[in-house]
């Protein structure tokens, strides 16, 4: 079983899945997405499937350095 709650790789996790599997949780990956973006501008992100054992991990990069690895999981929404 992968950390990620998406663990199918030929499917890239969309929006709503996300919002689906994060639940109330959503509000606080928003507000990281907005201070990544507030704090390093220019920065963006793509989601990768590095592993089996990973599954979809969503990378905030900054040009070719990656600054953050977020994993949905499930059971750590709360």
């Amino acid at each position: 079983m992968a950390m990620s709650v998406f663990d199918d790789k030929t499917a890239q996790p969309t929006e709503k899945q996300l919002a689906e599997a994060l639940g109330h949780a959503m509000p606080l990956w928003q507000s990281l997405s907005e201070e990544v973006a507030n704090l390093c501008p220019g920065a963006g992100g793509v989601w990768k499937y590095p592993t089996k054992t990973s599954g979809w991990v969503f990378v905030d990069t900054l040009g070719k350095r990656n600054l953050l690895y977020r994993s949905p999981s499930k059971g750590w929404a709360g």
